[in-house]
This record gives structure tokens, sequence and C-alpha cells, in this order.
């Protein structure tokens, strides 16, 4: 027989390394192909194929099965046996690589029948493969054929094993495999990009094990979407994997294999499309755009879904300003008063309806409007009292409506400062005005159909202290006293007196320990020098301003001085 051999890399990083294979028919070597193949755990791997023809074996005319085996280092991955073209008998996938290996037959892709899918690529997969012909019927049943080629996983990853898409049946149980490399990594699953902890009803369905998977112990309807495992090194670097969650129906299974008269008669009626929830009440905005939800669920999928208003068939395309969302929703372009009325939706699938939802009153109403609003920003100094204006208009509405309620929040979600506000017809006053009152600040008005909002920043200015004042020196001959006044902020400030020689660039300084002590003397000078000496005023915030300089000289003899220390020192 001949051997069609084939490699075909899908989404790879790089490759090399070598394939080989041994043509039977002519009973000689193959050519030895350089192949090699490097991927990232978790994506597409490669796919490797066979072709083998039937052959005649003389005398008889006889069409002789072959069994085709994929192993790697002696372990069969995947096998089967066919016979008589393509009726293939049997096939086998080891379990650790259940679900993640197929055969891609019947020449899909452009591949021949022996072709086989390898997804979710962990890096334990690393390793020889080899790709196999035998024939039972034969003696010996094997010969040396086969393709090899060798496997390697780009590493340096956190994940040893990620998890994997999972379709289960409606109350049956779900697991997603995740395992970290090291015993010391945390492991976290989210659903749709949000912890698990804040679906209470999935929490209390679900549990992580100890080898960090997530198992789901009855799958619902409502649990469908993508789940995330997040893994975090001791370190502090984090790697995440995702996989998809599909929950079906028993009759999900069936919709696609059976006519649908045949389908109803094996499925209950509770598996047909049906309404969740139903607001007795809703309101709309008048003279805005609006939306009018059907809350369904449909498994098998949702085919259809039909509106009435007043009894009567509410078609969108027949309204102006009505449309249909995809999801069947109701969209309004803009809100009038025909709009009002008693709606319905009956959602349709394969197996019919579970009926209509009840009535919905939709009310049209005027909503909230503001007739002033803050500026943009406001700067107040530290201390002071500000007012941030906004007022309700005073609406023409309906007598039954309710009058919109007037908000003021913070948009960091801190609470509005503890007894220093307050609010009078809708302005909010801010009393003593403190660093903490930096932010973003919202006045919103709200009732049954919209909500408006204005947003105002504040920004507090930090004032500096005020420069000392009237500052006095005292020379000696090695020390100066140096005296000055506070600025005029009212309250006990801290100093620091900075000096140097009137000939040097360097500045030296001297922390005054006491607060709101307004004198210092300064020793450690050389005499017959010229200095020059400022204060610097601080507070709680920060650095204040700087006085006036002050320039002064010592007294005494500064080479008489030099030589009296001279002998001091021999």
């Amino acid at each position: 027989m001949a051997l069609d051999d084939k490699l075909e890399l899908a989404r790879s990083v790089s490759y090399s390394s070598y394939c080989r294979f041994l043509d039977n028919t002519k009973g000689r070597p193959g050519t030895i192909v350089p192949v090699a193949i490097f991927v990232q755990p978790n994506m597409l791997c490669m796919r490797a194929y066979v072709k083998a023809s039937a052959r005649y074996v003389p005398p008889k005319v006889l069409l002789v099965g072959s069994a085709l085996a994929a192993k790697r280092k002696g372990e069969s991955i995947f096998s089967w046996y066919s016979a008589g073209g393509e009726a293939e008998l049997s096939a086998r996938v080891a379990d650790r690589w259940g679900g993640r290996v197929r055969r891609l037959g019947h020449g899909r892709l452009g591949l021949g029948r022996g072709s086989i899918n390898v997804s979710a690529v962990r890096e334990t997969d690393a390793g020889l493969y080899r790709c196999r012909v035998t024939f039972p019927n034969r003696s010996p049943p094997a010969r040396n054929n086969g393709t090899f080629y060798y496997l390697e996983v780009d590493g340096g990853n956190l994940i040893a094993t990620p998890p994997m898409n999972v379709t289960v049946l409606e109350g049956a149980r779900a697991e997603f495999e995740c395992l970290p490399k090291s015993r010391e990594s945390a492991v976290e699953w989210l659903r749709e990009g949000m912890p698990l902890a804040d679906s209470p009803e999935l929490a209390g369905r679900s549990e992580r094990a100890d080898n960090g998977s997530l198992v789901i112990r009855s799958a619902a309807s409502t649990d469908p979407g993508e789940y995330t495992c997040r893994v975090r090194d001791p370190a502090g670097l984090t790697q995440s994997a995702s996989a998809f969650l599909d929950v079906q129906c028993e009759c999900s299974s069936l919709a696609s294999r059976m006519s649908p008269s045949r389908l109803t008669s094996s499925c209950s009626l509770s598996d047909a499309a049906k309404v969740v929830y139903a607001p007795k009440e809703r309101h709309l905005p008048l003279g805005k755009p609006a939306s009018l939800d059907c809350h369904f669920s449909a498994n098998p999928p949702l085919t259809n879904l039909r509106w009435e208003k007043d009894g009567f068939l509410f078609d969108p395309y027949n309204v102006p300003g009505v449309f249909y969302s995809r999801n069947g929703s109701l969209l309004f372009n803009q809100v009038d008063e025909s709009h009002e009325g008693q709606y319905s939706c009956t959602p349709y699938n394969v197996l019919g309806t579970g009926g209509a939802s009840p009535r919905v009153r939709v009310r049209v109403m005027r909503p909230p409007a503001l007739a002033s609003r803050p500026l943009p920003l406001y700067v107040a100094r530290l201390g002071a009292t500000l007012t941030l204006p906004c007022a309700l208009q005073s609406p023409a509405a309906q007598e039954d409506d309710a009058a919109p309620a007037l908000l003021w929040t913070r948009k960091d979600g801190a609470e509005l400062p503890a007894g220093r506000h307050s609010i009078d017809s809708g302005s909010l006053t801010i009393v003593d005005v403190a660093s903490s009152d930096r932010g973003v600040y919202s006045c919103s008005a709200s009732n049954d159909a919209a909500t408006v909002a204005a947003d105002t920043e504040l920004l507090v200015e930090n004032v500096p202290p005020r420069a000392p004042r009237t500052l006095h020196a005292a020379p000696a001959s090695t020390a100066v006293h140096v005296s000055w006044q506070p600025g005029e902020s009212g309250l006990e400030m801290d100093y620091i007196v900075w000096y140097r020689e009137r000939s040097a660039s360097e500045w030296r300084t001297m922390k005054i320990l006491s607060r709101g002590v307004t004198e210092a003397t300064v020793g450690g000078l050389r005499p017959a020098t010229d200095y020059e000496l400022r204060v610097l005023s601080q507070d709680a915030i920060g650095d204040g301003l700087f006085s006036k300089p002050i320039f002064v000289r010592t007294h005494g003899n500064r080479i008489g001085a030099l030589t009296a220390r001279i002998q001091i020192e021999m």
C-alpha cells in the first residue's frame, strides 16, 4: 500500500525537528522530513494524518480491513478500525485525552481520513508521537510503518492543565479542570469576569476542589457562560485560562435530529420557551428612548417572539419609531402617549411555547428635569464654606405623578461630610472644607420613568503657610541668634532655619524642635564671616514660604581664631 503522509500546523509558534515514514509498498525507507511543533498551552494543536488505500491481495479478491492508531510514548491515544471503505467499526480514546482528541475524517479541511485534531494543549502533552497503520487480518499485523513527530510545548506558565469547554444536561454535574504548576499558587474562578461569590445561587451549587478544579454539582439553565481560572503565584504573577459551559435540556440534543412532531412527543411541554418574569407596571419617559423587555427562557433556542398590545397583535414593522432588538425586546425611538397600554409577549422555540406573559401596564411619564445645575468645577480653600447649587424644575405632570426625588452622592462611593453638610432646596452646602472633601459630586433626580444627573468636581486648594516676617539677627563670634514673627495664618507652625556663608553655595539647616517657637541660635559658625539666613515655615500639609533673607557678619578676628585653633589641636 502507499502512504500519503501530511502534517498541518495550526496556530503554532514555530517549528523544527523531524518526521519519518516508511513506504511499505516498495519496501524501502521513506523520506526523512524535518518537522517540529512548538505550541502555546491551551491552543489548537497540530493535525497529522496518514491516508491508507485499500488493496486487493492475490490470488483472492478481498478487501482487507485496517486499524489506525496514534500513540505517544507507547500510550495509545486514539485508535479505530475500519473495513469496507468508510465503515468505521470502533474507535477508542484514552481516558486522559477524552474530549480533546477527535477524528477529522471524510476529507474535511482537505485532510486525509486519518487526521486527528488535538485541542487544549497542555505542557504534559509534550513528547514523541507516532501515527501507525496495522492490519488485524494479516500476519504479521503490523510492519515498520508510521509517522513520527515530536511536540514541544512552550512553557513558562503557571497553569499546567487549563480548563476545557464543557456541555452537560440540566441537573448534571459539570467540572472545569485547572491544575496549577505549583501547590503554593492560589486559584480563583470567575464567571463572565465576575467572582463566583457575586452569584450566591451559583456559588451555593459549586465548589473548588483541592487541585483547583471548579465543580458545579447540579448545572442549571442560568449557568452557561465563560468561566475563567485565574492562578496567582507567591510572587504576584498571574495567568488566566477560560472555557465555556453550555447547559442543555434533555431535548436540546434531539432538536437537530428529529421532526417537531416527534420531538414534541418525546419531550415535555416544560422544555418549550417560557416567560420567567413580567412586571405588573412599567413606566417609560416621555420624549426619550426606552425599551420594553420580554424575560424568557428558551432551550432549545428562541425561534420567534410575538407581542400583543391591548389584546391585539403588535407588529413594530407597522408602528413608526418602534423596532425589534435581537433578543426580541421592543425599542422605542421616542416615547409618546400613544405607547401607553397593556403589553404581553409570547416566546417560541422548536418545542412550542409555554404561553404568553402576564399583561404589563405601560405608562408614559414626564422625566424629571433640573432647573439649576452645579458648575463643572469648584475650587475651595481649606476651612472655607462652599455651596453647590441644584434644584428641581416644577413639571406640568399628570395629576397622579409622584414628585421626583433629588439626591446628592459622591462618585467614589464615599459618604458626604458627616456633620459638615446640609441640603436646602436641593443645594448642597459644605462647611469647614477639608482635604478629604475633594472628589466628584453628583446631583440626581429620579422618578419611576427616568433619572437625570449633573456632576461637578470639587478641588481643595492647599494654601501654604505664610512666610515668617520681621527677621532680627544678633551675631556673636561663632554664633548668631535669630528671631522672627510668624505669618498671618493664625496657626502654630514648625520652622526650619536655613543658613550659609555668602561665598558658598551649600545651604545648611537647623530644625526648631518645639512647635510655635519663633527664635533660635545657630552655632558652629566661623568668626568674621558673612552669613545669609532664611526661615521656612511648615504645617501638616507641607512646606510653606521662605522669609526674606537677612545678612549678618559674625564678630572676632578670623586669623586669630584660626591660629588659636591650630595651637589647641597641636
